[in-house]
């Protein structure tokens, strides 16, 4: 009876390590994609960037933050819109499967996007006194 219900507790457990290694791996590229998002806003020569040098600025600096050796294919793709102004960094990698690849799954795919809109608002404060 153990080893009838040993195959199943074991993929299970399998599933979770690969599913928490993908769940790292998505913060992580989140984290590097807020931050590369971030930098480009802070960039005053964004709007007269080419798509080429802002993909090499936005992939040099991103390359600096996420540090993730266990996943592949990461890509990102930057970009700029001057309604708002706002930056758009989105990326995409792959978390490689441990135990769930007996099943055939080898990779898990991981995505984000980070968004960072600045410009000059009024802001109205209101006082009350009771």
């Amino acid at each position: 009876m153990f080893a009838i219900t040993l195959i199943p507790m074991l993929a299970a457990t399998g599933m979770v390590v690969d599913y928490t290694r993908a769940a790292k791996a998505r913060q992580q590229l989140q984290d590097a994609l807020d931050s590369t998002a971030l930098f480009l806003s802070k960039n005053s020569s964004i709007s007269t960037m080419t798509s080429a040098q802002m993909l090499a600025a936005a992939q040099s600096f991103f390359n600096v933050n996420f540090t993730n050796t266990d996943v592949s294919g990461t890509t990102i793709s930057p970009s700029y819109s001057s309604s708002g102004p706002s930056v758009t960094v989105s990326g995409t990698t792959n978390s490689p499967c441990a135990f769930m690849s007996v099943l055939g799954l080898r990779t898990i795919p991981v995505s984000g996007t980070a968004t960072a809109v600045w410009g000059h608002q009024r802001l109205r404060v209101a006082l009350v006194l009771d």
